[in-house]
């Protein structure tokens, strides 16, 4: 009894094996498939072909038209790069439940928003630069270490490459999304104060005093002249609203912030070579650098900041700059693109998407 059994279910076993190879021969012959089961309609390599050159093709054509975008309207360009920036990476997140990724996201994004209130306000903190400019050149050189210690252990402990990957991934995409912010927050100060043009109500400025913050950049004026020029200078930038930042709170911890960066940065204050302008280091640095201004925040004369730095450490964030501006397209275009050419692929190749 057992062997009948065991026979009837090897021949229904053989019936459908059967069935099975007869569709498949009368797909392949079809389709035309070849042994490896590859489908070749009539012209479907030629169509293979014809695609892979479209997909080069928009691929090429985008990151021109990205190029061109850039450099006419940068504006618009960094705002919109800003807006996919922020906003696709906590969607992703959202979606697959990155609860490590949300929460810092969350944080960083306080942070953010906190920074650009403070450069929209109108009338403006004259402590306000300084904050802005220290904290975004922070945020700035925290991320390049962050991403140093990710390469450095992928390469030497190769065990953890996904945990290092990750670490690299923080360090770029949080040093990118606060380079932008701080862009933004520089073209709002900029606008509220005059700087970068010729909108300064004042046509000299002294050299006790930094060209951005307004602070002294001396312990102690050395003449009454250069308090006379000080009082010129704050009275243009400040209005009356502003008295209240001479209580003693304010100043103290606007003195705890002066000594953390001359502690970080050096204490001699940064002379322009063309105009002759001089500036706090941290803020001059966190204009050029961070805020990706090439000019002089007073008089509008064109700066190369690689220059004034002589320290080998210094000419690597500059080269960090540029790293982060070409995440910019990774993190924010190229995903975009990349949606677009699968879904030109689909319209053309529809069968290659059935098997």
């Amino acid at each position: 009894m057992v062997n009948i059994n065991e026979d009837s279910g090897i021949e229904q076993q053989h019936q459908q094996d059967l069935t099975q190879d007869k569709i498949g021969q009368a797909h392949g012959h079809s389709h035309n498939a070849d042994d490896s089961g590859i489908i070749n309609h009539p012209g479907h390599n030629e169509l293979h072909r014809m695609i892979t050159l479209g997909v080069i093709l928009v691929m090429v054509v985008s990151q021109f038209l990205l190029l061109i975008w850039r450099n006419k309207y940068p504006r618009s360009f960094l705002r919109l790069s800003l807006l996919g920036l922020w906003v696709f990476p906590i969607v992703f997140s959202l979606y697959y439940q990155h609860v490590r990724m949300i929460l810092i996201w969350s944080a960083f994004s306080g942070a953010l928003v906190y920074l650009y209130r403070l450069s929209t306000q109108n009338p403006l903190d004259r402590k306000t630069p300084k904050i802005v400019f220290i904290w975004f050149y922070f945020i700035y050189i925290i991320s390049f270490i962050i991403s140093v210690i990710g390469f450095l252990g992928m390469i030497f402990l190769p065990g953890s490459t996904d945990g290092y990957a990750t670490i690299i991934f923080y360090g770029l995409y949080f040093g990118l999304l606060g380079r932008d912010f701080a862009e933004l927050c520089s073209d709002r100060i900029a606008t509220i104060l005059g700087l970068g043009g010729s909108r300064l109500p004042f046509t000299a400025i002294s050299n006790s005093y930094c060209a951005i913050c307004t602070n002294n950049l001396k312990p102690i004026a050395s003449s009454t002249s250069n308090s006379v020029g000080s009082d010129l200078l704050l009275s243009s930038i400040n209005n009356s609203s502003n008295a209240a930042n001479n209580s003693s709170r304010d100043k103290s911890i606007e003195t705890k912030m002066d000594w953390v960066m001359n502690k970080l940065f050096s204490k001699k204050p940064v002379e322009l070579p063309g105009c002759k302008h001089v500036f706090h280091e941290w803020c001059i640095r966190g204009w050029s650098l961070v805020g990706k201004k090439n000019m002089c925040p007073h008089c509008n004369e064109k700066v190369n900041l690689r220059e004034l730095s002589d320290n080998p450490w210094e000419k690597q964030t500059f080269i960090w700059g540029s790293l982060l501006d070409s995440v910019r397209y990774l993190v924010v275009w190229n995903p975009i693109i990349l949606y677009l050419i699968q879904w030109l692929v689909y319209l053309f190749d529809r069968d290659s998407f059935m098997i």
